[in-house]
């Protein structure tokens, strides 16, 4: 079977590597045409086109199953490289080549072809310009005249680059520029330096093709009309984004049930509680199935409940459509339950770009035991530094080097009833690396 050409351009192949086509039509938001690939070259591997912004071709890629060991850092599909080069028999073709050009291309080769970064950012700053004056009268005329201005640098020369489907966590204190550089990212902001791209566009142009692609949820801040009820909203939603009647009456359905919005898309806003209304603006952000987003403390202020459920569709929606998430939350639970990934920025500076685990590795030098003895009159401050005690249960901090060398004195001099050995709080964490951004 043929393929029919993508918006974007076209792909031909014969009909003995085409498998299925895997989503009819193409997808009208990115020009995608997906399709299954046969005939070994690439074995259950998927191949798509992907428009860019930035080239006149777009690119084409391979992406492996989700038990590929090119998995990328979250797990979830495949690790992306871009490839410039033309159509050979040892390279696939550009978008308007055959798939057929890959028939007896080796499988290894395919595993340099990719989708270019969903987010790049390179060099990035903001400076605000901040004015001055001592409080009084006097002050405030001579400030009329000459006004004393600082500059203040939220975001300091920070460079990473996210691939398609990551979801990361994004951390720092209060202050750190986080919200700037989401906002930088979503095109509110204009940098003061700098290059950024996402999904091959330049966010403060606004082009409306990334707009339709991009989603901003602020845990503090409205989208949804008080006055009316989140369904009217939605609506609202729908013609802004020009979303075809059954995709919408699709995606509505998609969100109800994930979300379990059933009982409150006919009641006002107003009447509606903090998690409730959280749960409306998500679903809201998201009725254009945007393939990056933004999300600026969504489980702000919510109940452990609500922030569960909340954190299981964000999940679930990476899932289903392999959107790019970037997150930033004071809930470390939110990041351990969705990142792999973690970026730390401090004082508008990049302390540490990695995973989660390399950041307790990195930046604890103590491991946690908790013992459970018989004896709850125990002395053990001879193993460690015991943090708490209560009723024959103690909680040790020792080096992590010492770590094996006191458990088995543990067991062998004292009568054990339970002992589990973890690293420290992920909150302690990242209080150590906030303390280190402070030197």
């Amino acid at each position: 079977m043929g393929c029919r050409p993508a918006l974007g351009g076209g792909i031909g192949g014969p009909p003995d590597m085409i498998d299925s086509i895997l989503r009819e039509p193409p997808d009208t938001r990115t020009g995608a045409l997906v399709f299954q690939l046969s005939g070994g070259a690439v074995p259950d591997g998927v191949g798509w086109s992907y428009p860019s912004a930035n080239a006149g071709s777009p690119a084409q890629g391979i992406k492996r199953p989700e038990s590929s060991p090119l998995g990328r850092r979250d797990g979830r599909g495949s690790a992306w490289k871009v490839t410039n080069e033309k159509p050979s028999e040892a390279s696939p073709p550009p978008m308007g080549g055959k798939v057929g050009a890959a028939k007896n291309l080796p499988s290894s080769q395919w595993d340099l072809i990719s989708m270019p970064a969903a987010i790049h950012i390179q060099n990035l700053c903001k400076t605000y310009t901040v004015s001055e004056r001592e409080s009084g009268i006097l002050p405030a005329l001579e400030s009329l005249v000459h006004r004393k201005t600082q500059d203040v640098p939220a975001v300091d020369r920070i460079s990473f680059d996210l691939e398609p489907g990551e979801v990361v966590g994004f951390l720092g204190p209060n202050g750190a520029g986080k919200t700037t550089t989401l906002k930088m990212l979503s095109g509110l902001l204009h940098p003061t330096a700098g290059e950024v791209t996402v999904l091959g566009f330049v966010p403060w142009k606004r082009d409306k093709a990334f707009l339709r692609q991009i989603t901003l949820v602020m845990g503090q801040r409205n989208q949804l009309v008080w006055d009316i009820p989140p369904l009217d909203s939605f609506e609202l939603n729908r013609a802004v984004y020009r979303i075809p009647p059954a995709d919408y009456s699709r995606t509505i359905r998609e969100l109800t049930d994930l979300l379990d919005l059933g009982p409150l898309l006919h009641k006002p806003v107003r009447n509606l509680s903090l998690g409730e209304r959280m749960k409306c603006e998500v679903a809201a952000a998201l009725l254009h199935r945007p393939q990056v987003v933004f999300l600026d403390e969504p489980t702000i202020g919510l109940d452990v409940t609500m922030q569960r459920r909340i954190r299981a569709f964000i999940d679930e929606y990476n899932r289903r459509f392999g959107a790019t998430v970037l997150l930033t939350s004071h809930y470390m639970a939110d990041v351990e339950a969705l990142c792999r990934r973690v970026i730390v920025i401090h004082h508008g500076r990049l302390l540490f770009d990695g995973e989660l685990t390399a950041l307790v590795q990195q930046f604890t030098a103590h491991k946690t035991i908790m013992v459970q003895l018989e004896d709850c009159r125990a002395d053990l401050h001879s193993y460690g530094e015991v943090v708490s005690c209560d009723e024959g249960s103690f909680t040790l901090r020792v080096p992590k080097a010492e770590t094996a060398r006191v458990t088995e004195r543990l067991l062998a001099d004292l009568p054990v009833i339970d002992l589990l050995v973890e690293d420290p709080p992920i909150e302690e964490v990242i209080e150590s690396v906030f303390a280190q951004g402070d030197r």
